[in-house]
């Protein structure tokens, strides 16, 4: 942990005075050791052809549809559903919703954004396990929707698949006293909904937003919208065998975390967030100090996740007609990892 955030910091230091945040990348070029060999594999694996061949099928019409099994996860919706989420995808709702202007900017087209078909995507997540969730099928580029011969020797329609995703509140809003909560409404006056203050975050975390980020409304509640990438892996922990090894790991991660920290801070006055933390933690004093703080706030953290766990499993076992096998695909799906391209 300390080596975190020393990491942290040196890196935030460094942004002062300039925008190199802006630009800053982690691809298999850039990284090194083990998290450079993953970043190699996923990006040698990932490809939009491979998902669609794992959610998607050709129907006897010869129109690509889900494939709704409990492989993928997906299931059916009803009808009026999926006229809801149909009709959801027009210029004025979803489109009016989606960047205008910036790198790879996608301009509303109807032809494009034709839904294909509409899936619910359950038994899966990490944080958002259990939370209400669609699959959309888009018609894709005309370019990818004339068939091509690739290597596996099967025809290839283009197609995009977004996740569609309630938003809900955040959970430690539950916890806020008064005043606090009273701050929280503030913060989020400017966004109309919850969903278009977590866009507005992933907009200003990333070097390159997703294109199709928005966010729809179903039933009076808000969904975030984003294209569902074929590169998700999870990263195997296991395979950081020296200490090494790790601490170059976690180098890379504090890297990572504090460009997005100094990315997601527009304003100028008196200070920007790099700016008031490298005043703050300048001194190696401070910095030590901080250091083992977060530290210690983490190891109580994990021994109270741990705590909670063992609670949730005693209840299940004692209590409900369920069984810890119903949420192991929250623990174990992959595609539910990060998105690492």
């Amino acid at each position: 942990m300390l080596t975190f955030t020393d990491s942290y910091l040196s890196t935030l230091h460094s942004y002062v005075g300039n925008e190199k945040a802006l630009l800053f990348e982690l691809t298999h070029r850039e990284a090194s050791g083990k998290l450079a060999d993953f970043l190699r594999e996923v990006d040698k694996l990932g490809s939009e052809h491979r998902m669609l061949q794992k959610y998607t099928e050709i129907d006897s019409h010869g129109s690509r549809r889900f494939s709704k099994t409990s492989k993928t996860c997906l299931h059916a919706v009803t009808p009026a559903v999926e006229a809801q989420v149909r009709a959801a995808f027009r210029r004025d709702a979803y489109g009016a919703t989606m960047t205008r202007t910036g790198w790879h900017a996608r301009e509303w087209s109807e032809s494009y954004f034709k839904v294909l078909d509409v899936a619910a995507r359950v038994g899966t997540g990490i944080g958002s396990y259990g939370v209400q969730r669609f699959y959309v099928l888009l018609a894709g580029d005309e370019a990818k929707n004339a068939t091509s011969a690739h290597d596996d020797g099967e025809r290839y329609m283009g197609g995009v698949i977004l996740d569609v995703k309630f938003e809900p509140r955040p959970a430690v809003t539950n916890v806020l006293g008064r005043f606090d909560e009273a701050w929280y409404g503030a913060q989020v006056a400017p966004f109309s909904n919850e969903a278009a203050r977590a866009v507005h975050a992933q907009r200003q975390l990333t070097s390159y937003t997703d294109p199709f980020t928005g966010w729809i409304k179903l039933s009076g509640a808000y969904y975030v919208v984003r294209q569902r990438s074929p590169w998700k892996a999870g990263f195997d922990l296991a395979s950081l065998l020296t200490y090494a090894d790790l601490a170059e790991f976690v180098q890379q991660l504090a890297a990572v975390t504090a460009t997005s920290h100094a990315r997601g801070t527009a304003g100028n006055a008196p200070a920007q967030f790099k700016e008031v933390v490298t005043a703050a933690l300048g001194s190696p004093f401070a910095r030590a100090t901080w250091g083992v703080s977060v530290a210690s706030i983490a190891a109580a953290y994990r021994e109270q996740v741990l705590l909670d766990f063992g609670c949730f499993t005693d209840y299940v076992r004692s209590n409900s007609s369920l069984t810890l096998g119903d949420y192991s695909a929250a623990r174990s799906d992959p595609d539910d990892e990060v998105e690492v391209a």
